[in-house]
Formats: C-alpha cells, sequence, structure tokens
C-alpha cells in the first residue's frame, strides 16, 4: 500500500502545475513529499485541478500548489510550491478535492471542506469562498465517506444516506 501511494502522489506531483517541464526532469521522489513522509507518512492523497492534499499518518492536512479560492485551505491565496500544514483541530483520516476546493474527513466522522464555494460545494449553506477549513452544515459525527467531484461534493452519513450539495448542472447530484 505504501508504495502505491507513493506512485499516486509521485504521479500527481508530475502531473501538476508545480512539476517540471518535462517528464525527464520529474524527480523519483517530489520533495513535496519528503515534509508529508516527515509527519508519519502518506494515509490519504487528492488531486483537485494545479493543487494536491495529502493527510499524513498522524492526522495532519497538507496542502500544495494552486490557491486562486483558498483552496489550500492556509488562510491565504497565494500559492504554494511546498506542502503547508492546514490547522483543523482534529485528526483527519482522508482527504477529497474538486477542482478548486477540498474537503476532509476527521476520524470522529465530521466532514470539513474549505476553498471555491460558488455552486455551494462546501456545505456551509453559503456561497462564500472560504480560506480556512469550514464544517459541513447538517451531517455531525458518523460520516463515513466523502467525495469532492468537479463542483459537487457527496458524504455517506452515520445512516447510510448518500447526501450531496453543489453544483447540479447536468444532474451529477441525482
Amino acid at each position: 500500500m505504501r508504495k502505491a501511494l507513493s506512485l499516486a502522489a509521485w504521479a500527481l506531483a508530475a502531473l501538476t502545475t508545480l512539476g517540471p517541464a518535462t517528464a525527464q526532469e520529474t524527480p523519483a521522489n517530489p520533495p513535496q513529499l519528503e515534509i508529508v513522509a516527515a509527519d508519519g507518512g502518506v494515509r490519504s492523497i487528492a488531486g483537485g485541478y494545479g493543487h494536491t492534499c495529502a493527510v499524513s499518518g498522524r492526522g495532519n492536512v497538507w496542502c500544495w500548489g494552486a490557491n486562486q479560492f483558498g483552496q489550500l485551505g492556509i488562510g491565504t491565496t497565494t500559492a504554494s510550491l511546498v506542502p503547508q500544514r492546514v490547522t483543523l483541530g482534529t485528526r483527519i483520516r482522508s482527504v477529497t478535492a474538486g477542482s478548486s476546493f477540498t474537503c476532509a474527513l476527521s476520524t470522529s466522522g465530521r466532514a470539513y471542506c474549505w476553498g471555491n464555494n460558488y455552486h455551494g460545494e462546501l456545505g456551509d449553506t453559503t456561497r462564500v469562498t472560504r480560506t480556512t477549513p469550514v464544517e459541513v452544515s447538517g451531517l455531525g459525527e458518523g460520516v463515513r465517506a466523502l467525495v469532492a467531484g468537479l463542483g459537487h461534493t457527496c458524504a455517506i452519513n452515520a445512516d447510510f444516506e448518500l447526501l450531496c450539495w453543489g453544483n447540479n448542472e447536468g444532474w451529477p447530484l441525482g
């Protein structure tokens, strides 16, 4: 599993806007992952449109790349070539990324999102772009799964119900 995560992370790093210009210049171990590896290794990784986020073995979220909508979750809209730790105040078990937003699922099953919120994809009942994490409204604890699409997000709650929010153009929400 560790080798698979390393390969996935390498591929994501190589394909983001942060990667080298050509495949020949792509390093075997992207420097971005060394920072996350020092925090207990990579448990989960997700790539959006120009940004990447990873969950470390210690349950911390690290993000790097494009940040025009705050999708890195670090309180600014400044891009970063180096992984930045997202302050969540709780341990995270997985991360998922949409085009320009990111969501994380805590070990207690609480969902948090940040970044572009044009279509309500953050699930906080607003359309306000957030540069720091906000808890998804109405889910509480016990969320079993969380996944982001281009401009929408879906969760499986404690009662095994599928709940989706965000952009419904083309009816991806059902």
